[in-house]
């Protein structure tokens, strides 16, 4: 592999996981309002159709994101663990292998190893998917 292209990968990588992120995020008040929406519907038998509707939805949003395509059928961690493989394996210089190995380790440090920081980074994700597992969790026992 081309050393310029493995640059190439690591920068449009990074680029992708951020836009993934802040794509959930943005989703995480679809949820919200989703689940909201959900409860207004006449029946049981409609409320059931409602939530695995935003199911679907939620599951294609964030399907369709180049992430998903860029990360094929890995985890993300498992690409970002072949794209640290690549980067040893390259004749790249020292110093430029340790700053790409740092921006993947930033990566996974920050968005990847649940913490504070990623939890602030997809809050209204996370909020919105609690919600939606205590809405699914209410309509089933009740």
């Amino acid at each position: 592999m081309d050393n310029l292209d493995i640059f190439k990968k690591v920068l449009e990588l990074e680029t992708v996981i951020k836009a993934y992120f802040e794509e959930i995020n943005k989703q995480g008040i679809w949820i919200f309002l989703s689940c909201l929406s959900a409860f207004s519907a006449p029946n049981m038998a409609l409320k059931i159709l409602a939530f695995v509707i935003i199911g679907l939805m939620l599951f294609y949003t964030l399907y369709k994101t180049k992430a998903w395509s860029l990360a094929g059928s890995k985890s993300f961690k498992d690409t970002l663990s072949v794209y640290q493989k690549e980067i040893e394996n390259s004749d790249i210089q020292e110093e430029y292998k340790y700053q790409l190995k740092s921006r993947l380790k930033y990566l996974e440090e920050n968005y990847f190893k649940f913490g504070w920081r990623s939890l602030v980074i997809g809050l209204n994700f996370y909020l919105g998917m609690f919600f939606l597992a205590c809405s699914l969790a209410y309509l089933i026992w009740n």
